[in-house]
């Protein structure tokens, strides 16, 4: 099935999101969309989880890696790991709301939307983790230097981001939110 072989191949760079907002872990798993970033296509595309079919898919920014969805469920951040920015779409239609740019070789990877509205975003490039307060309203942003080569992924949990070094290194930094 097509569908099944573009799930397969993109599923590493997908997040689940309900229409109406974030579900329960009980909630049927067919319910809402799954968002994929199409780094080779240079694409966002959104699926309906119900019926398995693609409903629509945009141009994205250059070589999208990682995505996040908002905790409301309404927006969907995408990592322009071949540029410089954070692009932001609605999940409804995917229409480009806004990008916001991290600045000269940022290679932004690693992205979450953590549940209290803000976005965290490593910069590969700039071996930093970035602090996007409000993104959605006049936003501010802060970056916290690494030092470190592969500054790649990022991972939440309450009142902690953890950016971590490629698995392989074995050695991670945290900081306090």
């Amino acid at each position: 099935m097509r569908i099944a072989a573009l799930l397969s191949i993109l599923l590493a760079s997908c997040a689940p999101v309900a229409e109406d907002g974030p579900r329960a872990v009980s909630d049927s798993p067919a319910d809402g969309a799954l968002f994929v970033a199409g780094k080779f296509g240079n694409t966002l595309a959104k699926i309906d989880l119900a019926s398995g079919t693609e409903v629509a898919r945009v141009d994205s920014c250059a070589n999208p890696h990682e995505l996040a969805t908002s905790p409301d469920g309404k927006y969907v951040a995408l990592a322009c790991y071949g540029g410089t920015s954070l692009d932001i779409f609605r999940t409804s239609d995917l229409g480009r709301l806004k990008s916001v740019e991290l600045g000269e070789n940022a290679r932004p990877h690693g992205i979450v939307w953590h549940p209290n509205g803000d976005l965290y975003a490593t910069a590969e490039g700039r071996q930093s983790v970035f602090w996007i307060r409000s993104p959605m309203g006049e936003h501010e942003t802060f970056e916290y230097s690494t030092g470190k080569e592969g500054s790649h992924m990022v991972a939440s949990r309450p009142m902690r981001v953890t950016p971590g070094r490629p698995i392989s290194a074995r050695k991670q930094s945290r900081w306090s939110i």
